[in-house]
């Protein structure tokens, strides 16, 4: 039986869109590559797969929806190469694809339902944390009364501005050990 040293979340599901290009309007209208070629091709063997949506909030809410063209907002492998976004959706342990993410320096946003909030990041030193106040109403309102939610979010931050190396130190050689087992060395994805 396989022991986790590390964070283990719930089952709570998290979605996360990686814009690999862009359209740049200024300059004649061409296609920009946003990451680098290695960037890429992590984030593809990572599991990562082209998506026709630009929002995490669309992809979470849309998973295996079809859209107005026939479109599944799902993952889908014959979307046209000017597709500029790759998503991921996960079931638990969101904790490993945000390792791979901030370790590697590819921008991205998510969706984390398990704390409910969204994380922005574009490949700096830092990223935002963003609480989904009303999504955390919606959830937990029937164990507490709506004065006790709205007195404890009011505690916190709507907004914060978190380091990476502050989130990577978090993690010990056990629980990275555990994540390259489960998903291979970081350094061949």
């Amino acid at each position: 039986m396989k022991t986790r040293h590390g964070f283990v979340s719930n089952s709570s599901s998290s979605s996360f869109i990686v814009q690999f290009k862009y359209y740049d309007w200024k300059d004649s209208g061409t296609w920009k590559i946003k990451l680098t070629p290695t960037q890429i091709g992590s984030v593809d063997r990572f599991g990562f797969k082209k998506i026709n949506v630009t929002c995490v909030e669309h992809y979470h809410n849309n998973l295996g929806v079809r859209g107005p063209g026939g479109d599944i907002y799902f993952h889908d492998e014959n979307l046209e190469d000017n597709r500029e976004y790759m998503g991921l959706h996960v079931t638990c342990n969101q904790d490993e694809i945000l390792y791979f993410l901030f370790k590697n320096q590819i921008p991205f946003e998510a969706l984390i339902h398990y704390g409910n909030y969204n994380i922005i990041y574009d490949g700096s030193d830092f990223y935002y944390k963003i609480q989904n106040y009303g999504q955390t109403m919606s959830m937990y309102h029937k164990k507490d009364s709506y004065e006790t939610m709205c007195a404890e979010i009011m505690r916190t931050s709507p907004i914060e501005c978190c380091y990476v190396k502050s989130y990577l130190d978090k993690f010990t050689k056990e629980m990275v050990d555990d994540i390259i087992e489960e998903i291979g060395d970081l350094d061949d994805v």
